[in-house]
């Protein structure tokens, strides 16, 4: 793997920091298809809507801070660069699925099936 390959990857983690913190400060205002947390539940209404959008932010944000860290000790112990890449990729991809699992469910916890809540 070449350097500029590596370069990206140890961006990869930051970039998702960035991008969540955007998120975070700058929630999408009204129900969209373009941006946001877009599942059948939380673009019941408006309260979904902002409910599962500020908790998918902090999840994202969670989940690219620990990449970053799990970056840095491979990096600290010398992991093969190419390890490197499977681990942190495989744990950014699953930290987010799991992510959107837990704010599902969380939505489903707080709304019934209609949108309101309990």
């Amino acid at each position: 793997m070449d350097d500029s390959s590596i370069l990206l990857h140890l961006l990869l983690g930051p970039l998702l920091v960035v991008i969540s913190l955007i998120y975070v400060f700058f929630p999408p205002k009204k129900v969209n298809m373009i941006y946001g947390h877009r599942t059948s539940l939380s673009m019941k209404n408006q309260d979904t809507w902002v409910e599962a959008n500020k908790r998918s932010a902090l999840i994202m944000l969670l989940v690219s801070a620990l990449t970053i860290i799990v970056q840095l000790i491979s990096i600290v112990f010398k992991v093969n660069q190419e390890t490197t890449l499977l681990y942190a990729t495989i744990f950014l991809v699953t930290g987010l699925i799991i992510g959107i699992l837990i704010v599902e469910k969380q939505l489903r916890f707080i709304f019934d099936k209609d949108g309101n809540r309990k």
